[in-house]
């Protein structure tokens, strides 16, 4: 290797290391991933580019570089840890954009991937970048390459509103890739030359990249990615309607419908994976524990809605003193809404909840509540007629069909409201077996919660706290269909709150307590996943406060919420409790066993299963289409020059003459000064000398500098179909 090739071979792995590690931090941060290691993630970048180098060295290099990275890679998926890295990988990403575009998440196996890490996945990414960057500075190659193997992991970010990548991954990658689309073009006359122009934009290539970054803001970002969601919603519902795509699988991400409706007539088959939304710490807590998230008050049959009516219902008494236990509660980003245990003191609680949810006004990641006793109120705010109208409002057949199961479970209306709902969750529970996969309600039904009781003969807590709301209405007591976590935390440990314990239950209210949990269904907590324990005194931190005020604007679209853009799903298998699940210690903790559910709206089975499939199906015939046509343009090339070297001189020159007349056609380059030698090798008997054939070469490479000024898409066009570099 000569001195100029060792530097071409640093500048090489220098930058396919920055761009590789950049890129891969960019989709890191942007995703919040946790990754096991990043000195790993380093040393093997490194390792595959080194190794790139090395092998690009020799003439057949590609071809064994791309032999040996099938077979690393196939065998890590056959004996490592590969595939379900991978998985984790694309299922996290993919619930990003499941929580914009409804497009269903990627899973494939059964397996938990709570304590697996995506390292293995990043590695490969990583390596393959790299690779591509070293491929495109040592061999000169065409540097779009380069830029389109680093931007790929930044472009997966862009598309979606919560995937703000880390401010210094963004500025090195900018730099790298700023660096290799300066010095490319003339790394492909004289990589000498390159080299130095490297050395000389340094600086500043650094400089520029963070002017520009410094005058990109957060904001900027955010409005650019949402600008160019909304286009790619655009184009994906104009190919929907003329056939391209089927329905349903783009919705619009905004608006009221999308987060304040549960169209229960589409509830159906669901699964969930178990990725942590957010960490839980409690003081005393030591079992389950209810996370509120959103109510609704209005169903009519075939949906529930968060009305704007209900902004001045108070949630339950306050003022009092006893506390009993302090939750904390932390995000990796943002969310719209707060979720929150129950019997919290919030004084101003009117002010605080809009829309039957807690909006998060101040992009709060860290807070605490304090939980205090439920049965030491010095203050009860009742209910006023038009709420208790409001609460209590069905539809007229749906109000006539409630009140026959009344009488079937022999409730009399006028005892008091806890035992009326203990009768109610007592036949509720009974009334179905629990399953994930219970098909959607049949399209000539027009009442979900009647259907569910008269029909259905399984569910899940969409369907029994359906029904459970419906039977308390019709029996005069004020109920609502809330949604949330149910998860299960030890105390003094932080524990995961995980996708798949998205869950549904009722509120109901007691004129001697306020609102009341009531969960009726039949299925059993998963135990507390621990993540870490939790410090003796853990930071203190600000839970909302009194005064915060919401906003007009502000939507909960979380992923795991289970709303209408939540595709959530159970994997415990439920037994029947003979006990009411209803609260009755101040911790929050129900005294039968709920359940570990979801609440979807949609059946995003079908969803999920087009993406897992044929989605990747054309993802992977794209990447082996672009492989053999990569693998074509190589071979041609190299067998060309193969059959330059084969023969006599005269024979040599024949042939270099052939593949000048193509060039002279795609390069506007002429041949006449080429010709007579051409001539010389065909008609006499002149052997060509080696200066002789060197001019051929020399025609080549003026040739190749004078493609280089064409459009770059007419150039990589003609370099791929008469295969010329």
């Amino acid at each position: 290797m000569t001195r100029n090739a060792l530097i071409t071979g640093i500048i090489a792995l220098v930058l396919a290391c920055v761009i590789a590690l950049a890129g891969i931090g960019c989709m890191v941060t942007g995703f919040d991933m946790e990754v096991e290691s990043w000195g790993r993630i380093i040393c093997m970048t490194a390792l595959f580019g080194t190794a790139g180098i090395v092998l690009l060295s020799f003439p057949l290099g590609e071809l064994v570089l791309t032999l040996a990275a099938l077979v690393f890679i196939a065998w890590q998926m056959h004996y490592g840890e590969l595939l379900l890295s991978l998985e984790k990988l694309l299922n996290q990403i993919t619930l990003y954009y499941d929580a914009g575009y409804h497009w269903g998440f990627i899973r494939w196996s059964e397996e938990s991937l709570v304590h697996v890490d995506p390292d293995s996945a990043l590695i490969a990414l990583s390596a393959i970048i790299a690779l591509a960057v070293v491929w495109v500075v040592y061999r000169r190659q065409w540097f779009g390459f380069g830029l389109l193997a680093g931007l790929l992991p930044l472009i997966s970010c862009c598309v979606v509103l919560d995937t703000v990548p880390d401010d210094l991954c963004l500025w090195l990658l900018l730099t790298g890739l700023l660096l290799l689309a300066l010095t490319q073009r003339l790394r492909r006359i004289s990589a000498e030359d390159a080299n130095r122009l490297t050395a000389l934009v340094l600086i500043p290539s650094l400089l520029l990249s963070g002017l520009i970054f410094r005058h990109t803001s957060e904001e900027t970002y955010q409005d650019q990615a949402l600008e160019l969601q909304e286009k790619l919603v655009n184009v994906a519902l104009w190919m929907i309607n003329r056939g391209y795509l089927p329905e349903g699988l783009v919705e619009v991400p905004s608006g009221p419908t999308a987060s304040d409706t549960i169209d229960l007539s589409e509830i159906g088959k669901i699964d969930l994976p178990d990725d942590t939304v957010m960490r839980v710490t409690s003081d005393t807590t030591d079992g389950p524990l209810y996370l509120r998230g959103r109510a609704y008050d209005y169903y009519n049959g075939l949906s529930w809605t968060a009305t704007v009516n209900n902004a001045y219902d108070y949630g339950w008494p306050y003022r009092t003193r006893t506390r009993v236990d302090s939750v904390h509660i932390q995000t990796d980003t943002p969310r719209s809404l707060l979720y929150f245990p129950y019997y919290i003191q919030i004084v101003d609680w009117e002010e605080d909840i809009r829309d039957g949810y807690y909006p998060n006004a101040k992009k709060e990641t860290d807070y605490r509540y304090h939980v205090y006793r439920h049965d030491d109120w010095t203050e009860l705010h009742p209910l006023t007629e038009d709420l208790i109208e409001q609460y209590t409002a069905l539809p007229d057949t749906t109000q006539q069909a409630a009140e026959e199961f009344l009488d079937q479970i022999g409730v009399n209306t006028r005892l008091p409201a806890d035992q009326i709902a203990e009768a109610i969750t007592a036949y509720v529970l009974a009334s179905a077996v629990y399953d994930t996969a219970t098909q959607p309600m049949p399209a000539w039904e027009s009442d979900f919660a009647i259907w569910f009781l008269e029909d259905s003969e399984t569910g899940y807590c969409v369907h029994f706290a359906s029904a459970a709301a419906v039977l308390l209405r019709a029996a005069g007591i004020p109920a609502r269909y809330v949604t949330g976590y149910l998860t299960s935390v030890s105390p003094d440990a932080e524990c995961a709150v995980l996708a798949n314990q998205a869950h549904a239950w009722v509120e109901y209210y007691d004129p001697a307590m306020g609102w009341t949990v009531l969960d009726a269904t039949p299925a059993t907590p998963q135990p507390p996943v621990i993540l870490t324990p939790a410090p003796t005194e853990p930071p203190e931190t600000t839970r909302p406060t009194e005064t915060t005020q919401p906003t007009e604007t502000t939507q909960p679209t979380e992923t795991a919420q289970p709303t209408e853009t939540t595709q959530p799903a159970e994997t415990t298998r439920p037994t029947l409790p003979s006990t009411v699940t209803q609260p009755s210690v101040p911790t929050g903790a129900p005294t039968a066993e709920p359940t570990v559910s979801t609440v979807p709206v949609k059946p995003q089975e079908t969803l999920r299963d087009q993406l897992n499939l044929k989605w990747i199906r054309g993802i992977l015939w794209v990447l082996a289409v672009w492989v053999l046509l990569a693998f074509q343009y190589r071979l041609r090339i190299r067998l060309r020059k193969k059959r330059m070297r084969k023969g006599t001189p005269n024979q040599q020159a024949l042939c270099r003459w052939h593949h000048v007349r193509r060039l002279s056609r795609v390069s506007s380059l002429t041949a006449q000064d080429i010709l007579p030698l051409a001539e010389k090798a065909a008609f006499s008997q002149h052997t060509l000398t080696e200066e002789e054939l060197a001019a051929f070469d020399d025609w080549f490479r003026r040739a190749n500098r004078a493609l280089l000024e064409k459009p770059w898409l007419l150039q990589f066009l003609l370099r791929l179909i008469f295969a010329v570099e």
